[in-house]
């Protein structure tokens, strides 16, 4: 970890290589002071909120505090309290600093089925020993999510993206679905491969469902959308592009590759 020098404004960077469940907590820390902030009244947008976080988490009281007043707040209780009728959460007795943290294992059914054992890979970091995942999450409060099967998820009638849909198309398709793209983020947006009908204009049910939806960042959506780029979903998560200059491109589970013929 080292910190560069000092701009003409007293802006500085920070550089850090670390280990990932580091990396991981650390950007979830920062989100955690970000969003306390917002729920407090700042009013700056996330990425100048999560600038500020850092400067909070150097000053653990600070941190401990700021938890302490966003959870009276969750519980619905006075950003403000009354000194007279309140006790402070000194040094942080009552708060839990804990960090949440969702772990998700990918497992194919041959993990099971066969002799050994299977390889279980972590999401944003790879393959990893029962033992690595036991000393990452050992500090933290962890949400068991219950098994999700791919295969079998029921689609909607309306136009949104229900959690569960959303869900289910980041764990089959982790990274952006554009040609040769790399953001693996859960903030991508949930695309229609065959554009939406409104049922009232005769669109057919179910328009919304797994193998009908493409995760990509919003300057792919808005390629994809109103350029003369064009996609097919083929199959549940295998992807055809034809450029503007008639290049045909895979995208699968595997990553990118060209393509000789339509077929």
């Amino acid at each position: 970890m080292w910190v560069g020098q000092s701009s003409d404004h007293g802006i500085k960077d920070i550089f850090i290589r670390t280990e990932a469940p580091n990396a991981i907590w650390f950007d979830a820390s920062i989100d955690r002071v970000a969003d306390s902030l917002a729920a407090l009244g700042d009013t700056d947008n996330k990425d100048i909120r999560r600038a500020r976080a850092v400067g909070v988490l150097a000053q653990p009281q600070q941190a401990l505090d700021l938890f302490a007043t966003t959870t009276r707040l969750a519980a619905g209780g006075n950003a403000n309290p009354d000194p007279q009728t309140t006790t402070p959460a000194v040094g942080g007795r009552g708060v839990d600093a804990r960090p949440p943290a969702t772990l998700y294992i990918h497992l194919s059914a041959d993990s099971f089925t066969r002799d050994g054992d299977g390889v279980a890979r972590f999401e944003g970091v790879g393959p990893v020993t029962i033992d690595q995942v036991k000393t990452w999450l050992r500090h933290c409060h962890v949400t068991v999510k219950p098994v999700i099967d791919l295969a079998n998820q029921a689609p909607v009638n309306g136009y949104e993206v229900p959690d569960r849909l959303r869900e289910a198309m980041h764990l089959r398709s982790p990274v952006d679905v554009f040609p040769y793209a790399t953001n693996t983020t859960r903030t991508k947006q949930a695309d229609h491969s065959d554009p939406y009908v409104d049922p009232g204009q005769g669109g057919p049910p179910g328009q919304t469902r797994l193998d009908n939806l493409a995760p990509m960042v919003t300057f792919h959506h808005r390629i994809k959308t109103h350029s003369r780029w064009q996609v097919r979903q083929v199959f549940n998560g295998v992807f055809v592009w034809r450029s503007p200059h008639g290049r045909l491109f895979l995208v699968d589970s595997t990553g990118t590759h060209r393509a000789t013929t339509a077929a």
